[in-house]
């Protein structure tokens, strides 16, 4: 997944929350938080092959 593809769903997610904090349904919330720990660590796996892996020319 492309990194600015993921900054843009993370933004969306975060916006979700943000939206279920303001119509307080605990489904809403929990879910979106959890899809933005999914985002993040989807980012956090590409960051670290990415440096593992020789440039292709």
């Amino acid at each position: 997944m492309n990194p600015c593809m993921a900054a843009i769903m993370g933004a969306l997610q975060v916006l979700w929350v943000y939206y279920g904090l303001l119509i307080i349904p605990r489904p809403v919330i929990l879910w979106n938080a959890v899809v933005i720990l999914i985002n993040a660590l989807n980012v956090a796996a590409f960051l670290h092959f990415a440096r593992r892996e020789p440039a292709r020319p």
